[in-house]
């Protein structure tokens, strides 16, 4: 239940209807994924779909487009608030210019911990403080 699952969708591929696209935020508030990247149809020459017909206009493109970013993004949210006050297993990767431990929870949510130990390459048990723009901020937990 706590499996982080992404996706990549892609808007305004021709021939797409406001009912397909409507299908496709439904499936996405359904499926309740951790993180969805969303890219407009960008048509590339000597490609099928270059010469298709029913080309999606690029001010539907971008309004479906945003409209579906503030979707996800609220998907997002929901599913990182999930974790809050809880203890996740981190692996941590790298360290950044303020003194914060980046690494992934088992679920592959992004975390930062702050530390003035080593934690490259450690694998921690860290409590969810909080959530910053998509990522966990963590505390070490003593055991």
């Amino acid at each position: 239940p706590d499996a982080g699952i992404t996706t990549d969708v892609i808007v305004g591929f021709p021939g797409e209807t406001e009912e397909e696209f409507e299908e496709t935020c439904q499936f996405i508030e359904k499926v309740r994924f951790s993180k969805v990247h969303v890219f407009p149809f960008s048509p590339r020459e000597g490609t099928k779909a270059f010469d298709m017909p029913d080309q999606i206009t690029g001010k539907i493109k971008k309004e479906r487009t945003n409209r579906l970013i503030g979707l996800c993004n609220r998907v997002s949210q929901d599913f990182y608030e999930r974790f809050l006050d809880r203890t996740v297993d981190v692996l941590y990767e790298q360290r950044d210019e303020k003194g914060y431990y980046i690494g992934h929870a088992t679920n592959y949510l992004t975390t930062h911990t702050y530390s003035d130990d080593d934690l490259h390459n450690a694998r921690k048990h860290v409590r969810v403080s909080s959530i910053d723009s998509h990522t966990l901020i963590t505390e070490e937990v003593t055991l």
